[in-house]
């Protein structure tokens, strides 16, 4: 960031994990996962700020206030109360904390670039509950459209197998994004503990990335159709708009981090993917 400045955060769900935000935990885990690793990018001039501030110790000069947008994840909803307090009461103590309250939601991000946010959960639970995401996507101004879910909605695999319930749920996603009848370049997910890119088969978005390295252990990946790049480590994703000669194209990095705590030495980048306009893919290799 110090580098090349965000635009925004995008936290891919199982926010708190394993189990969700309790009301008897709040300052607690708003310390632990969010105000301190986050320490450069949260905006504490909320009414509650004060009672996780001492957490956050940076100088005015280091900070660099951006939208930090999230999605629920399928760890997010282990007491009942989670889904509310992570919509509803965390944005009193990080004002520039913004998750949705509805289960589809549109973000402008500026320079023609939009986020179509999906709590994918409770997709997974009724595949009847994604009604709303053509029109979402068809609502996006765009011409960029980026889909942030926790729940990738190509056929992407760790260890775990996809159960029926999830299996039924990519498969109708996918068929809502090709009802939109607008372009939808790219898909960012979590949920699988590692680092992906996967090339899905229409219909859907052209290029899937998994971000989901987060997580406190990691997943031992399979192989499946599409794979173009997998790798069990920590790490994160960054997604870049670049303008080369005449043409742009979303550029989709992810980095590798040494160990599950930060901080711990350099991020290295381990792949780096390419999308046009038009759904174009190009393997953009893992130079710097």
């Amino acid at each position: 960031d110090r580098q090349r400045p965000v635009d925004a955060l995008v936290l891919l769900g199982d926010n708190f994990y394993p189990a969700g935000l309790r009301e008897g935990e709040l300052q607690k885990r708003l310390v632990m996962n969010l105000v301190r690793p986050y320490c450069r990018f949260v905006d504490l001039s909320a009414p509650r700020s004060h009672e996780v501030a001492k957490a956050c110790r940076r100088e005015p000069g280091e900070r660099h206030l951006v939208p930090i947008l999230a999605v629920l994840g399928n760890h997010d909803y282990g007491v009942p109360e989670s889904p509310r307090l992570q919509a509803e009461v965390v944005p009193e103590f990080v004002r520039n904390w913004n998750m949705p309250t509805e289960r589809i939601a549109v973000r402008e991000l500026g320079r023609g670039v939009s986020l179509v946010l999906l709590h994918s959960m409770e997709g997974v639970r009724h595949a009847q509950l994604l009604d709303g995401l053509a029109e979402a996507i068809r609502s996006a101004r765009g011409p960029w459209r980026i889909l942030a879910s926790h729940h990738p909605v190509a056929p992407t695999r760790s260890l775990e197998a996809h159960g029926r319930f999830e299996a039924r749920y990519m498969a109708e996603a996918r068929r809502r994004i090709g009802e939109a009848g607008v372009p939808l370049q790219l898909a960012v997910s979590g949920h699988h503990h590692s680092l992906q890119i996967i090339e899905p088969s229409p219909p859907g978005p052209p290029l899937q990335v998994v971000s989901g390295g987060g997580g406190g252990s990691l997943h031992t990946i399979n192989v499946v159709r599409g794979q173009r790049f997998g790798s069990r480590s920590y790490g994160f994703a960054r997604i870049d708009l670049v303008r080369r000669a005449s043409s742009e194209r979303l550029v989709v990095s992810l980095y590798a981090v040494p160990s599950g705590w930060l901080p711990a030495g350099r991020p290295s980048l381990v792949a780096r993917w390419s999308v046009a306009r038009d759904g174009t893919l190009r393997d953009e290799g893992a130079s710097p």
